[in-house]
């Protein structure tokens, strides 16, 4: 298009050289302004594909990096060059064919990057959540402070995700712990009370025991619940208190049971042994009469529960009544 002489007296240039041209200076204005706006979409579509192939470059390689971490902080760094990535996928013009190609691939990507982001928020909170536990006791300032982290990553997972609810479980336990660590007075409480527990079990092996053996251990239970109850509901202990209370007052109940039962079968012994001596020193001649006051202490013998002090007795008492009935 033999133009650049428009500018030079094309008039006399053709006069000259015996040329000619068939159009107008407005029309080649208007074509060069064309060529031009062709020559610039040209020069954005060569661009934006240097980004693109950057781009993808560097995700393919975060994600290789977070497939092959075996520290949740690493996995960490990995989405984080790979968050990079994508973000410069969509600043991508998506008139240019690099930004279409950048669109139908970000779904995919962005899917991908969510799953694996979610699930690293998940395993360094619970990283966080093992190192103050190992530390709580010495450095219980730095061990709260873990804890916010862990809570921190999980806030992050949406409620869209299919893993929130795992998080909002981890995420009050950890808020617990953080305060349990800050204010000790509750984990203090039920400390105390599992050791009165565990007194209270001790005491109850090897049945059968006494009434008072029994009155002992219905007071170590005792004490074991007033412990837990002294763990108001704003207390970070709370949830746990009542969780061990509805099993130690379950306890204390079965001991009372047992021990009602040795103080009713120790007096239906004494019974028992008092009738059987004033049968012996003085038995019915009537054989009816007999056999009828015998039949009542075989039935007083047989009320005496399994389990009591009284029981064995009771049973070789139950054993000679009935041969000679």
């Amino acid at each position: 298009m033999p133009v650049w002489f428009l500018g030079y007296y094309p008039e006399s240039y053709c006069n000259l050289f015996g040329c000619s041209w068939k159009f107008t200076v407005d029309e080649f204005e208007t074509a060069r302004k064309d060529i031009a706006r062709l020559d610039a979409k040209v020069f954005q579509n060569k661009n934006a594909f240097t980004p693109l192939t950057q781009a993808e470059i560097v995700l393919k390689r975060a994600k290789e990096q977070f497939e092959t971490a075996t520290k949740a902080i690493d996995k960490e760094k990995a989405i984080a060059s790979w968050q990079g990535a994508i973000d410069t996928l969509e600043q991508i013009p998506t008139k240019t064919l690099a930004g279409e190609t950048a669109q139908t691939k970000l779904t995919a990507y962005k899917r991908d990057f969510d799953n694996a982001r979610n699930s690293t928020f998940i395993a360094v909170a619970q990283e966080f959540d093992l190192e103050a536990e190992k530390i709580k006791q010495k450095q219980s300032e730095t061990a709260s402070q873990l804890w916010q982290q862990a809570i921190n990553r999980l806030n992050e997972i949406p409620k869209d995700n299919p893993r929130y609810l795992d998080a909002q479980k981890l995420m009050v336990q950890y808020q617990v712990k953080q305060n349990t660590v800050v204010d000790p007075t509750s984990s203090t409480l039920i400390e105390a009370a599992k050791q009165f527990a565990f007194a209270a079990a001790k005491a109850s092996q090897n049945p059968p025991h006494t009434t008072d053996e029994w009155e002992q251990v219905e007071n170590l239970w005792s004490k074991t619940i007033e412990q837990l109850q002294n763990i108001r509901v704003q207390q970070p202990g709370y949830l746990e208190a009542q969780k061990l209370l509805a099993t130690y007052e379950s306890n204390l109940g079965i001991v009372k049971i047992r021990k009602q039962a040795e103080t009713q079968s120790t007096e239906t012994l004494k019974e028992a042994l008092n009738d059987i001596r004033r049968f012996t020193a003085n038995p019915p001649s009537d054989t009816n009469q007999f056999r009828a006051e015998l039949q009542g202490i075989i039935n007083q013998l047989q009320t005496i529960k399994p389990g009591t002090t009284a029981y064995k007795e009771a049973q070789q008492l139950l054993l000679s009544a009935q041969k000679r009935l």
